[in-house]
């Protein structure tokens, strides 16, 4: 099985150093045929110093810029097409976050046993803080792989939230050009909306209970900025809409239900905080969730 690892970047001058050297001290780098770094239009000299960690690598490093900002899942996309048959499995690797020293040997050793209704193999991560503190994640490394499929587990996706980490993991190339890549309008919750819809048309992902990777958490990444602007509520109205049939109709209340709740959670903060940007967006978020 050929592999190649996607690193996407925008402005990462400050973490995709740590980011880079950690894949380059994997075990198993001999079996990747390249990395691909899409520069997404960077005001700073990310690729530069990401170029410059990777220089004694014998695996190439393919670097690629867009002209103009057009999003991690644009870019993502696009770095797929240009692969086309060059790699039967593709990691996505976000260019703050940290590998750990196993993280390329176990997935590979997944992807080697899975089968071959497999379409992509993930694992669980830390989240990592600013002043290098951990919430640790699942690591249980007897637990053989689980393998999840099903509407019903599209289901229960939507309750209990996307455990299915886009950083880290591997896609089989057979199943992203079968089910199309990710919605370039969802950069928070676009990963949730790709992983509904994996399990929707049949193929499963084999989730690992290892945590491979640091998740870095800080108020610039995608997270941190979509929870101040009500981005998540929205998004998940999109992919309600979208996979609301795996769902029945009292299913669909509660989860809007739910979504209200935290935009009324917000909005009082926001007032709280006399922050009018905040109380604005949740207003905003609470007339566009449905009453029925």
């Amino acid at each position: 099985m050929k592999a190649v690892i996607i690193v996407p970047c925008y402005n990462s001058a400050a973490t995709i150093k740590e980011t880079f050297d950690s894949i380059a001290s994997q075990t198993r780098l001999d079996r990747i045929e390249a990395v691909y770094l899409v520069d997404d239009a960077s005001g700073d000299d990310s690729a530069g110093i990401a170029a410059a960690a990777w220089a004694n690598q014998q695996t190439p490093l393919v670097v690629s810029r867009n002209e103009v900002n057009l999003g991690e899942r644009t870019s993502v996309n696009g770095v797929f097409a240009q692969i086309g048959d060059k790699a039967d499995w593709v990691f996505i690797f976000h260019s703050d976050d940290i590998a750990k020293p196993h993280w390329l040997e176990t997935m590979l050793e997944r992807i080697d046993r899975c089968p071959e209704n497999t379409g992509s193999v993930c694992s669980s991560w830390d989240d990592w803080f600013p002043g290098d503190r951990t919430v640790p994640g699942e690591d249980l490394p007897s637990r053989p792989a689980t393998v999840i499929t099903g509407a019903r587990a599209a289901r229960d996706t939507f309750f209990k939230g996307c455990w299915w980490h886009v950083s880290g993991c591997a896609i089989r190339m057979k199943a992203f050009r079968e089910i199309g890549g990710f919605k370039p309008d969802m950069p928070q919750l676009g990963d949730l909306e790709w992983l509904i819809r994996v399990l929707k048309t049949g193929w499963a992902v084999d989730y690992v209970a290892r945590t491979l990777i640091l998740y870095r958490c800080h108020a610039g990444n995608v997270s941190s900025a979509s929870f101040r602007t009500n981005r998540d509520i929205d998004e998940f109205l999109k992919v309600l809409r979208i996979h609301g049939d795996v769902l029945s109709p009292r299913e669909s209340a509660r989860l809007k239900a739910r979504l209200a709740a935290r935009a009324l959670r917000r909005l009082a903060k926001g007032a709280l905080l006399l922050d009018p940007g905040r109380v604005r967006a949740s207003l905003q978020s609470l007339l566009k969730i449905p009453l029925k």
